[in-house]
């Protein structure tokens, strides 16, 4: 038996070899390969039985491989592991046929526990292939696999007459077909990284695809081009078809309230991008008014809404992670959900929206986070898992929940904050909460209670910090956006200076002429003519 370690890491290679007895696991021969293309040509060569993966390597992914290995040497087993916890890259490698996975560093316990696991596989499978005659399933499976990448590329890019006709000589029924259907799963919602159930998905699959083959209506398919997604496309027998596919998947989907989308019947070819678009939108307008319903029709009068953006409440949710209040923390995550989810019904179009807009915010707010603490690195859970359950109950209370994760997701930020801060770093935090709230009055008692720090050392320790007082900051910062309003909208200059937080009109333009050299009303007219804005007025 023969093994491949692909890893650009020299020293984890090493570490690989020496951890585990291969003679004792009846591994003869070991290989390493420190790229795709060097581990591709290894296994063209030696045909090893078991590979371990680095989910990135170099500048390629370990997914790619997996691929590779799927299409060349369907045989091999695969053990993918990471230096992190990238679950993107972690489903890709399920979705491939990956039997275990590890964290960098590697344990020699966890190591020889997954090869265990690997040769107990390969051994079965031998035994099978002796005993059931494994050339001519190799053979048939290789068919299957260019005909399910055939079908990859009609789904992505229409008909393309070349791939169209190649699939057509491959088989003579789908050359017959005149209509057909679509049905896409999503796995974003599934628990693939869960061994149990992944095995449970796979045995499904199988039996979905032996029975469409039995049948000669349609083909499953994992869609290489949009990871994560289950694709079943039909071409005739559609009733009885569908039946089927609800049986066996109504047994996966028992404890977590899943479903499929599934388009209207259209010509095949010529609209087949046009049936899975229809499947996929009729995936994503999935919820609780289809109740135990695991097959959702598409419906023209049911469009995806994209989630609603707000600036504002987004601040306040950076606003209430600064602070570390939690019950701050929970008003603002509940208001944006609120605002940006609207009056629709939950969906999983819509949950899934909120998830990656949020983890867009999230990504965006650490980042800054980590220019001002640079010891600070927090680990996403949202590149985890979908923690949520959704269950027919759970759906009742899916905002709720969703608020409640969220909320643990800043709560964590902050802590990680708190944990790396130094002294000095509690200024800079207050100056963000001023750039976030200026609209409010402005009141140092309140920022002193907010942060826990007393109310004279913070005017001092800030004007220490900055070289001004609080108030003259909070001015600046009202001062620039002013400045943004008045060339970028039509506001008078009332309600310009009601907009960034001063009451009086006379004090706004009092402030206003003292910082920029000018009026309000002449800055405008003078930023409205002037497209040299090098030729501005030197501001104090």
């Amino acid at each position: 038996m023969k093994a491949l370690i692909v890893d650009d890491e020299e020293h984890v290679v090493e570490a690989v070899r020496l951890l585990v007895p291969w003679s004792e696991l009846g591994i003869s021969e070991v290989f390493a390969a420190s790229s795709v293309p060097e581990a591709q040509a290894l296994i063209r060569t030696h045909r090893p039985e078991i590979a371990i993966l680095d989910v990135m390597i170099g500048n390629d992914t370990g997914i790619h491989l997996a691929q590779f290995i799927t299409d060349e040497a369907p045989a091999t087993k695969i053990i993918s592991i990471s230096g992190h916890s990238d679950f993107d890259c972690v489903r890709g490698m399920f979705v491939y046929g990956c039997i275990d996975y590890l964290l960098k560093p590697i344990e020699e316990d966890k190591i020889i526990t997954a090869l265990q696991k690997a040769v107990s596989a390969v051994q079965n499978e031998e035994e099978n292939s002796r005993l059931n005659g494994v050339e001519a399933s190799k053979v048939k499976e290789i068919s299957r696999q260019h005909q399910q990448m055939l079908l990859s590329e009609l789904l992505q890019h229409g008909n393309i007459s070349p791939i169209y006709a190649e699939l057509c000589q491959s088989d003579a029924t789908l050359a017959k077909a005149q209509y057909c259907m679509v049905l896409v799963c999503d796995l974003f919602f599934w628990p693939v990284q869960d061994t149990a159930f992944s095995d449970r998905l796979n045995v499904a699959a199988k039996k979905i695809s032996h029975q469409l083959e039995e049948w000669n209506c349609g083909v499953l398919l994992y869609h290489t081009q949009t990871m994560g997604q289950i694709v079943i496309l039909l071409y005739s027998e559609f009733s009885d078809a569908q039946r089927m596919i609800v049986q066996i998947l109504e047994e996966l989907s028992v404890s977590h309230g899943l479903y499929v989308g599934c388009s209207g019947c259209n010509p095949f070819p010529d609209a087949l991008t046009q049936s899975y678009a229809e499947a996929q939108q009729a995936f994503l307008s999935a919820g609780p008014s289809h109740g135990r319903t695991l097959l959702v029709r598409y419906s023209a009068e049911t469009p995806r809404v994209k989630v609603k953006t707000s600036i504002e409440l987004e601040n306040q949710m950076l606003s209430a992670l600064l602070i570390g209040d939690n019950a701050a923390i929970s008003n603002a995550v509940h208001h944006w959900i609120q605002f940006a989810s609207g009056e629709r019904p939950m969906t999983l179009g819509l949950l899934k929206d909120l998830w990656f807009y949020f983890d867009k915010l999230y990504h965006r707010w650490v980042e800054y986070l980590y220019n001002r603490y640079t010891s600070f690195s927090p680990v996403s859970p949202l590149n985890g898992p979908f923690p949520l359950s959704l269950t027919n109950d759970a759906w009742c209370n899916i905002k709720e929940s969703l608020t409640a994760f969220f909320c643990s997701v800043l709560e964590h930020i902050h802590q990680e904050i708190y944990t790396v801060r130094k002294s000095g770093d509690l200024m800079y935090e207050i100056a963000d909460y001023l750039e976030l709230n200026y609209k409010e009055p402005f009141d140092q008692c309140r920022y002193s209670d907010l942060f826990h720090i007393n109310k004279d050392y913070l005017s001092r320790k800030f004007k220490e910090t900055f070289g001004s007082g609080m108030v003259a900051y909070l001015t600046n910062i009202r001062i620039k956006h002013a400045k943004e309003l008045l060339v970028s909208s039509d506001m008078q200059v009332q309600e310009i200076a009601i907009a960034v937080g001063f009451q009086d009109e006379g004090y706004f333009t009092k402030q206003f002429k003292k910082i920029v050299s000018m009026t309000p009303a002449a800055y405008r007219i003078w930023r409205l003519q002037s497209n040299d804005q090098k030729a501005g007025p030197k501001e104090s």
